[in-house]
């Protein structure tokens, strides 16, 4: 028993051994299990500073220039169209401003990314306008982008002038024999800088060019003796428009009550006319252009300067009425009163002077006409005094004669040498010449 009772206690004695060391290796393992937590935990801390890669660097975008309105060439645009640019992102509110040539009064403002150019008074008709987008055009503050790399230009043509515009000008400047009252005063900005002459000037059309011969109608063989001006003109690519280019309301009258009937035949409102074709070479030869009669954009570029500085004409407006009649004559009427009359020769019928109305386009205070004779043969008269021609070959000057007031010229108006000089100090380049 005592042999068995020992082998029992020999039999519990490992078990008892075994759940001890499971107990130690169970309490070693809880420390080593939360240690091995704590340094977990402990890990987990510093995991994202360990974990977190480096930023990635996005260059900024530069701004670009994305639609341009009107569109790049467009031609005919309307005078008073605004240039609209549009960009990839919104601008500072001071970024550079573009530049505009021809220069023309007006104002920019920036939204977002939109700049918008509004002309004060309109386009300046015919011209060509450039825009010029300069570089370093920058964006709003904050914004990611980097300024305009380059400069970027852009061009489009404007339409032609009102002719009614023009008309209306013209007569408020003094150039018509009416007047235009405005239903309220037109429009009006800044005052242009450019300068233009003030005082009236009178010559041949160009220096130097003679009318072009018809037949044996004469025509004079010498340079004139009266210079072309020289004074400054505003030219369309310097001229500054703050004078609305667009018709205003308002109505047209006649200046003096007794305007000559074949004077008023001529008037056409809001249509080319021989008035106006007049008035436009009055006002080119006053302001140094050429006296061709058109409104280019050199005319309406020094109109638009002219209205807005008030530089009226200084001269009074003057009409030459031939007669056919018998006997045949020559009057001026100025400023609604005749002021000069004289007996004339007209052209013989082989030779006619032709009946309508014309304006003076050249002007000789002495030249030498030559020609054909209704016969064939050749003329040549040197000296011919107080040359003004109004239609081709034909015009009006001194000629010796043994009298006057019948048909004996070659197609021009002929006066005596006591009158024709001061007949000659009234009809400058553009006056008109009626021949009935």
């Amino acid at each position: 028993m005592a042999s068995g009772a020992h082998s029992k206690k020999s039999g519990r004695a490992p078990v008892r051994g075994v759940a001890a060391i499971a107990i130690v290796v169970g309490v070693v393992g809880l420390v080593v299990a939360v240690a091995g937590a704590t340094n977990a935990v402990n890990h987990g801390k510093h995991a994202p500073s360990q974990a977190k890669a480096a930023p990635t660097t996005i260059p900024p975008t530069p701004i670009s220039l994305l639609s341009f309105s009107p569109t790049a060439n467009a031609t005919n645009v309307a005078a008073a169209t605004p240039v609209t640019l549009h960009f990839s992102a919104p601008l500072a509110a001071d970024t550079a401003q573009p530049t505009i040539s021809p220069s023309v009064a007006g104002s920019w403002t920036t939204a977002g990314s939109t700049m918008t150019f509004t002309p004060a008074g309109g386009w300046i008709p015919f011209t060509t306008v450039k825009v010029t987008v300069p570089s370093g055009l920058a964006g709003a503050a904050g914004s990611d982008t980097t300024p305009l790399a380059s400069a970027a230009s852009v061009s489009f043509t404007v339409a032609p002038g009102s002719t009614l515009r023009l008309q209306e000008l013209l007569a408020e400047l003094g150039y018509l024999p009416l007047k235009f009252t405005p239903t309220s005063p037109a429009p009006t900005t800044t005052t242009p800088t450019t300068t233009v002459p003030d005082t009236a000037t009178s010559g041949p059309s160009t220096a130097g060019t003679s009318p072009s011969s018809s037949g044996t109608l004469p025509v004079p063989s010498t340079s004139p003796s009266t210079s072309t001006p020289t004074t400054s003109t505003a030219s369309s690519s310097a001229a500054t428009n703050a004078v609305t280019t667009s018709p205003v309301p308002g109505t047209f009258s006649w200046r003096f009550p007794n305007t000559p009937s074949s004077l008023k035949d001529q008037w056409a409102q809001g249509l080319p006319n021989t008035i106006d074709r007049g008035a436009i070479m009055a006002f080119q030869s006053a302001h140094g252009l050429a006296t061709d009669g058109v409104a280019g954009p050199d005319v309406w570029s020094t109109l638009l300067v002219a209205a807005a500085k008030d530089q009226a004409n200084t001269r009074p407006y003057n009409y030459l009425m031939v007669s056919e009649s018998s006997p045949e004559t020559l009057q001026v009427w100025s400023d609604g009163r005749i002021i000069a009359s004289s007996l004339a020769n007209t052209g013989i019928s082989a030779a006619p002077t032709a009946l309508g109305t014309y304006p003076v386009y050249a002007r000789y205070a002495s030249t030498t006409m030559t020609g054909l004779n209704p016969d064939g043969t050749k003329y040549r008269d040197p000296g011919v005094r107080w040359v003004a021609y109004f239609n081709g070959g034909d015009a009006v000057h001194q000629f010796p004669r043994p009298g006057y007031g019948w048909p004996q010229s070659l197609g021009c108006v002929e006066l005596p040498s006591s009158t024709a000089e001061n007949i000659w100090g009234t009809d400058p380049i553009g006056t008109l010449v009626s021949v009935l």
